[in-house]
């Protein structure tokens, strides 16, 4: 078992009736020019991290000291997707908005790796183009253990439609990764699940 977690409906007797909301372009205008999405995507290239299309969500991006504010766009080739409430790569992209609100070490072969989210809230269906505020709990860390991190997710008219709160990246050289790989017995496509079909014999 590599995940665990416990999903449950809430109810709206504990929710105010006007919605929260965030004003994205005071946002932007705090966090200054936009930043290169180009730019972020080679530089997980080079730490390892290669996304293929469907997984290279972010559209537009503002960066500053322990936030950033990123506009997240499920790709096109997935809007046919059965999926009602949350795409996975769609919220791949919004966890993604992390790395931006991280400083950038300039020496250290250090990866920073999803490891835990405290609670993931959504109040109605996710739209496909959708914004994400990540903001750092303790930004001021010089290369620690953990970092964690708190998210909003907004849509275009401002209104939040849920948060991801205590998102936990640990930190894991690349060294302790290809150490781990090699340790398998067999190629790596052996760790992951596969459907196999077993013949049985027919209930007479």
């Amino acid at each position: 078992r590599h995940v665990s977690g416990r999903l449950v409906r809430t109810t709206k007797s504990g929710h105010s009736s006007h919605p929260e909301t965030m004003s994205l372009d005071r946002t932007k205008r705090t966090l200054g020019p936009a930043a290169a999405v180009d730019q972020y995507y080679r530089r997980l290239v080079g730490l390892g991290i290669e996304l293929g299309p469907a997984f290279r969500g972010i559209g537009e991006a503002y960066r500053g000291a322990g936030e950033a504010l990123a506009l997240v766009e499920l790709p096109s080739s997935q809007n046919d997707d059965n999926v009602v409430w949350a795409h996975p790569a769609l919220l791949d992209g919004v966890l993604q908005v992390c790395g931006l609100a991280l400083a950038e070490p300039p020496d250290s072969n250090d990866l920073y790796l999803l490891t835990e989210i405290e609670r993931l809230e959504l109040t109605k269906p996710l739209p496909k183009t959708l914004w994400c505020h990540a903001t750092v709990r303790d930004a001021a860390q010089i290369r620690p253990e953990a970092w964690h991190l708190d998210l909003a997710l907004i849509e275009g008219s401002g209104a939040i439609v849920g948060h991801v709160s205590g998102a936990s990246l640990r930190r894991a050289s690349r060294e302790v990764l290809r150490a781990a790989v090699a340790k398998q017995v067999g190629p790596a496509d052996q760790t992951l699940y596969r459907l196999t079909w077993e013949p049985v014999q027919p209930v007479t």
